[in-house]
């Protein structure tokens, strides 16, 4: 399984964990990101043999979750969505 295929999601003021195949079905302009860093995520759909993923839209080095995670403690990301 793809280790980005869920993300949270902002409604009502409170942030819900939620597939990205679902948060891309939510007709939403709500905030998107990472359950680990909490960083802005970018929802990317399905395509060919690649599956529904987010990616980080500022990358982050403290984040498992980036391509360019550092492999060091797990830290929140600088510019994170609270």
């Amino acid at each position: 399984m793809n280790r980005n295929s869920k993300c949270e999601v902002k409604q009502n003021g409170r942030w819900h964990l939620v597939s990205v195949n679902d948060a891309l079905e939510l007709d939403t302009k709500e905030d998107k990101r990472c359950p680990t860093c909490h960083g802005r995520v970018r929802l990317h759909h399905k395509g060919g043999v690649t599956p529904a993923h987010f990616e980080h839209r500022e990358k982050h080095e403290g984040c498992p979750q980036c391509h360019r995670y550092d492999g060091g403690k797990v830290r929140l990301h600088p510019h994170r969505l609270d």
